[in-house]
């Protein structure tokens, strides 16, 4: 789709030196290898980026949050006809109700927008 990563960065998840089977959460991009200064590491093009529409729209606010925040449960429910489908079906969004069962969303069902769940 026009992205590129170049094949010596990785983006994974530290371990404390104390224990490397278990990470600590803190996720960044090591390089695997020597890469020279001035290398390009990541190129993604507009039409990737889930919810902004152009640098201009996104420096300017043109695109919102609400805009990302419905774009990316549109995808969601596209399910795997979504060209984002491997990026959303990897991360953890257990907050977002595009992805809560039937049951969840009819535990919601009545009450007003200031009550508590």
């Amino acid at each position: 789709h026009g992205g590129r990563v170049d094949p010596r960065i990785d983006v994974t998840t530290t371990s404390d030196d104390s224990n490397d089977s278990n990470d600590n959460g803190i996720r960044g991009v090591y390089a695997l290898s020597s890469i020279e200064p001035g290398t390009e590491l990541l190129f993604c093009p507009w039409k990737l980026i889930i919810g902004s529409t152009s640098i201009h729209n996104q420096m300017q606010k043109g695109d919102g949050m609400c805009t990302v925040v419905q774009r990316m449960a549109d995808e969601i429910r596209l399910g795997e006809q979504s060209l984002w489908h491997p990026y959303l079906n990897h991360i953890e969004l257990p907050r977002l109700a595009a992805n809560w069962d039937s049951s969840a969303l009819a535990e919601l069902q009545g009450l007003s927008p200031t009550q508590d769940a």
